[in-house]
């Protein structure tokens, strides 16, 4: 995380700094076209399918830049690190994965491997948002708070907010936790001219977040075609069974509960 001076006028807190747009307010149009234009990995890069040698191994990638296929080859050796998402597809474009499937979307078979785009899981939450009514709106990011934090290490840019909030507040018959709670808000709020006067329009709010730790439901991501460029087809499967709906459902109201909504 890096601290962004603005025209000496005031400071943001910003997940990154790109080199050439320093003078822009994050998250503005002029900050995103700046960021565009002086980027060094560009988004039109989009890896196809890993290349191969006559013995099988990996030897590098293609990839699509500008409409137009590369070929970029590894010195020592291919790692696939592109999310859970793309991983598989990658995977499968690169004939890796289910032959059954692969057959089907026209992707020649270089090895037979079926758990390749199964066992897709996540951890599903519902956010509870609560309004605190009558709240200061005065945002807190500005000339002050930040002399404050630059002096003493104190202040409203000491903190992140709930985001340092946790909770667990189910348990199954082990003793194991089956329901986290995270919370979100209550951090400073940019004040894009630096003034201690400067509100917004909107009272102050914070979420709550019960989350499922552990599901038994599973997904599954698929080719829809043998197009490497094409979408895949996510089957989340999320709340496939009653007890996780059930389960969430609970916490849902619980936290409602807690806070009067």
């Amino acid at each position: 995380m890096g601290m962004l001076r603005h025209r000496l006028s005031g400071a943001v807190i910003t997940p990154y700094i790109v080199k050439g747009c320093e003078y822009h307010i994050w998250d503005t149009d002029e900050f995103w076209e700046c960021a565009i234009t002086h980027q060094t990995n560009p988004e039109n890069h989009q890896v196809m399918r890993v290349l191969f040698n006559e013995h099988n191994e990996a030897i590098g990638v293609q990839y699509m830049k500008n409409n137009r296929t590369h070929n970029l080859y590894a010195v020592k050796e291919v790692i696939i690190s592109a999310g859970t998402i793309m991983s598989p597809v990658i995977l499968m474009n690169s004939g890796i994965g289910n032959p059954d499937h692969l057959h089907e979307k026209g992707v020649p078979v270089r090895v037979p491997l079926r758990g390749v785009g199964e066992n897709l899981k996540n951890h599903v939450s519902y956010q509870v948002k609560v309004d605190l009514l009558g709240s200061d709106g005065r945002n807190q990011l500005n000339n002050r708070s930040l002399s404050e934090f630059l002096s003493s290490g104190t202040g409203p840019l000491s903190s992140t907010g709930l985001s340092q909030v946790g909770a667990m507040i189910k348990y199954n018959a082990r003793g194991v936790p089956s329901l986290q709670v995270f919370f979100a808000g209550l951090q400073a709020l940019n004040s894009t001219t630096g003034s201690i006067h400067e509100t917004n329009d909107y009272n102050r709010h914070f979420g709550i977040s019960p989350t499922l730790l552990k599901t038994k439901s599973t997904g599954r991501i698929l080719l829809r075609d043998n197009n490497p460029l094409s979408y895949p087809a996510i089957h989340c499967s999320y709340l496939k069974y009653q007890e996780e709906r059930s389960l969430l459902i609970q916490g849902i109201r619980q936290e409602k509960d807690n806070y009067n909504i």
